[in-house]
């Protein structure tokens, strides 16, 4: 497996990625203001990225970039100290015909919350249930909830997970990407 730096600007960044997490974090987002079609003909265009050369040729374009320019250095594998969030088991979490799934906790402050965990799609998720805390997560994942002392999912039919734990970080990327980090 190759892995690359990101070259901004003429700045390199420390963090190796393999390919598929580069390619992630220049996924399009549509903003309100886009035509919708636009959206979707560069959205087709990134999904048939295959390799670093077609994601230089993608990133050519200002309309993904805003003008800014990026390279990448093909470097050796990094030294990883901990686990991979991969080396974990994959637990089924529910499922929605409304592309989202309600998480329940206690935040540190605030204490009892619900949050909203968006999925790209209807459908049946699963998340991989990482029970360590020195463990590598992809880069290409946005922490997108932190609970303390317990964590509730729930799906369109009701409780789908339930535990006691110390923290709970949740991550979710593209369209079903998710982990589930709980630290005893």
């Amino acid at each position: 497996m190759k892995f690359y730096n990101i070259i901004k600007e003429g700045q390199k960044e420390d963090k190796e990625y393999a390919f598929e997490e580069l390619k992630g974090k220049f996924k399009p987002v549509r903003n309100e203001r886009e035509d919708i079609s636009e959206f979707w003909i560069l959205q087709s265009v990134w999904e048939d990225i295959r390799d670093i050369d077609s994601l230089k040729d993608f990133l050519q374009s200002e309309d993904v970039t805003d003008g800014v320019s990026y390279d990448f250095a093909e470097v050796e594998a990094p030294k990883r100290s901990g686990k991979y969030y991969k080396d974990f088991e994959m637990i089924p979490i529910g499922g929605s015909d409304i592309a989202c799934l309600i998480m329940a906790g206690c935040h540190q402050e605030e204490g009892f919350t619900t949050d909203v965990l968006h999925f790209g799609g209807d459908g049946s998720y699963w998340a991989y249930l990482v029970d360590e805390e020195d463990v590598v997560i992809g880069a290409h994942y946005d922490k997108v909830g932190v609970y303390h002392h317990w964590m509730k999912l729930y799906d369109d039919t009701g409780r789908v997970f339930f535990e006691y734990g110390k923290e709970f970080r949740i991550y979710r990327a593209g369209d079903y990407g998710c982990i589930i980090q709980m630290i005893q």
